[in-house]
């Protein structure tokens, strides 16, 4: 069955990716399970995250030290006052 241009490119695309690894291959047809996966079936989801070995953890976005690092330091909210700083604002202040 044809899907047209579009559908057919993308499943096309998820076919290879499919065929790449050869245990999700040899699970269930490549075409069909890029058919299921375009439409969000829940089944594919199921049989593409058991096939697939859990990633390591994304890099942290912040250093692992806890010293102090000015580069992160937070920045006053953009409301205050030019020059304030925490200990010349607020109402412990006054």
């Amino acid at each position: 069955m044809n899907y047209g241009h579009d559908i057919e490119g993308e499943l096309g695309n998820l076919e290879r990716e499919i065929e790449r690894d050869e245990e999700l291959a040899q699970a269930c047809p490549p075409r069909w399970l890029a058919l299921q996966l375009l439409e969000r079936a829940p089944e594919a989801a199921l049989l593409v995250s058991a096939a697939t070995p859990a990633r390591p953890s994304p890099p942290r976005s912040r250093p692992a030290s806890t010293s102090w690092n000015p580069t992160w330091a937070p920045t006053a909210p953009p409301w205050w006052p030019s020059g304030a700083t925490a200990s010349t604002t607020g109402w412990w202040a006054r």
